[in-house]
């Protein structure tokens, strides 16, 4: 119980400071880039890549839940994490094939829509995945800025075969996966 409350509350700080406004009252963000002179809607226009990352790229996410946010680029198989965030996100296929958001702005359920829309997972295994635990990936997400990831906190458990998905990925990927404690 304490495990989900506190997920709960990460889930609303989250929201609270990522979400761009949806209705007549600015939001936070909103509001600071306002002040500073900087428009805090989000740019129809793909994003300009400042330095280029070493992998494909295979789409955006332009929504965090049901909210329109800037594009965020997703890639696969990624070379280094140079240009990525802290705690950015992504999805583990159980071939090793990892898709990685370059912002931690985009959230699992976002990237599984457009991995599902590509027809890369199914999309069926994209429903409840914290709680069905696909066999097909394992949400991750980098631990701060190293290069070393772990499943996503939204999971409650770990299955066995999600440790076979990660020593698959630790002889492909030239990045650690590593379980932690739930």
């Amino acid at each position: 119980m304490k495990k989900s409350i506190l997920k709960i509350i990460r889930e609303v700080v989250e929201q609270f400071y990522n979400d761009w406004s949806t209705g007549d009252e600015p939001s936070l963000a909103d509001k600071y880039y306002e002040k500073q002179g900087i428009s805090g809607q989000p740019s129809q226009q793909q994003p300009q890549q400042q330095n280029p990352i070493n992998a494909e790229l295979v789409g955006y996410v332009d929504k965090q839940w049901q909210n329109t946010i800037a594009p965020i680029p997703v890639y696969k198989n990624p070379k280094t994490l140079d240009g990525f965030t802290k705690e950015t996100r992504g999805i583990l296929l159980n071939s090793g094939d990892l898709y990685l958001a370059q912002s931690y702005n985009a959230l699992h359920d976002n990237l599984l829509k457009l991995l599902a829309d590509k027809g890369i997972v199914k999309l069926a295994a994209t429903y409840s995945y914290e709680q069905n635990y696909p066999i097909d990936f394992v949400a991750v997400q980098r631990a701060f800025t190293t290069t070393t990831f772990a499943q996503s906190m939204a999971y409650d458990e770990f299955p066995p075969y999600y440790q076979e998905i990660f020593d698959i990925a630790n002889q492909k990927q030239p990045f650690k996966f590593k379980e932690i404690p739930l």
